[in-house]
């Protein structure tokens, strides 16, 4: 059944593993309670895979190459003070 589920991002300056059916396109970020989420189409038939994320603030040093990094989104958390930019690891 293909479907539409949501996923925290706990820790946006660390990598977030999460497990999601393989295929999801990750269709949105945002922050929902003071908190990093993202929304997938999901096909819940599917295995799951392992995803990583991070994100990265406004004016801090990207120390990874930018091939392995494919942008998700922005949001912005603690009344609009914190912007955040949410990135899929990809290598």
């Amino acid at each position: 059944m293909k479907t539409i589920w949501k996923y925290e991002i706990l820790n946006t300056a660390m990598i977030n593993k999460i497990s999601i059916p393989a295929g999801s396109k990750i269709i949105s970020v945002q922050a929902m309670n003071n908190e990093c989420v993202i929304w997938a189409i999901v096909d819940t038939e599917l295995e799951l895979i392992e995803r990583n994320f991070i994100g990265y603030e406004t004016g801090i040093e990207i120390e990874r190459d930018l091939h392995s990094l494919n942008y998700i989104g922005t949001f912005r958390l603690d009344g609009e003070n914190y912007v955040c930019h949410l990135f899929e690891v990809t290598q």
